[in-house]
């Protein structure tokens, strides 16, 4: 059975996307390497702050950086 592969846009902060990642590898039981799922991570470090622009109401908008990685 072929599986899907999951999306991930990170980087945002990479030691959470790298610990979503480690919780999926986890959540998985696998016998062999071939069945885990298959993950596509894009690991920006450079979207514009969110907090600058959804909470302090100044920065540049990261939608359109977040719309083109994905």
């Amino acid at each position: 059975m072929t599986q899907h592969p999951i999306g991930i846009i990170g980087g945002m902060g990479p030691e959470a996307t790298i610990l979503l990642q480690r919780k999926l590898v986890e959540a998985v039981p696998v016998s062999d390497d071939r069945d885990h799922i298959p993950l596509l991570i894009d690991m920006n470090t450079q979207v514009p702050s969110r907090i600058a622009h959804l909470i302090d109401g100044a920065g540049e908008d990261p939608g359109p950086t977040l719309a083109a990685m994905a």
